[in-house]
């Protein structure tokens, strides 16, 4: 009888955290109001909301934008999203800088709207796709190393990648390569 009240507990946690889960994301969600072709994100970023008037296409119009900071605080730079290469992904994603090599591609540098940017390794050479990645985000955010450093920036390598190169690099974020936390790539 006490294992089956257990399990009665048990499932009870279970469904509360889901619930808690739901709710968590329904909050967090951008607001969205607009008529025509017109509409204005409301976009959090950290402490604060960014409002971005965006065109029918949904690219935001707006002068600068903002990404996160490691320390919280929202950083403005000169909005990267007008430029005509970026790709919408999604609601929330653009890819904003992507190259290719004659092996294919090299990396992919996607903004989330909610202010954080990743880095996604695609190449087999990680070390020099890292470089190449990095030098066309500093062309994207013309800032200084210590400012790049402190922005909410991951640099990622893909399951199947890693699959492919038979090392696993799931779950490891290995930052931009001048930064003090960055993790070196082997």
């Amino acid at each position: 009888m006490q294992s089956n009240g257990r399990i009665h507990i048990l499932l009870a946690g279970i469904g509360l955290l889901v619930v808690g889960i739901v709710l968590f994301l329904l909050m967090t969600r951008p607001d969205t109001v607009g008529e025509g072709n017109q509409s204005n994100l409301v976009v959090p970023a950290s402490n604060q909301q960014q409002l971005i008037t965006t065109s029918a296409n949904n690219t935001p119009v707006a002068p600068t934008i903002l990404i996160n900071t490691k320390a919280g605080a929202p950083f403005a730079t000169t909005n990267f999203l007008n430029n005509a290469a970026v790709e919408q992904v999604d609601g929330d994603i653009f890819l904003i800088a992507e190259e290719s090599s004659v092996n294919g591609q090299l990396y992919q540098i996607y903004f989330n709207r909610g202010g954080s940017i990743n880095i996604s390794l695609l190449d087999e050479n990680l070390a020099f796709s890292r470089l190449q990645a990095e030098a066309a985000l500093r062309e994207l955010i013309p800032e200084s190393e210590m400012r790049l450093c402190s922005l909410v920036i991951s640099v990622t390598v893909p399951g199947w990648l890693s699959q492919q190169i038979g090392v696993d690099h799931s779950g490891i974020d290995y930052g931009l390569s001048f930064c003090p936390n960055a993790q070196e790539i082997f």
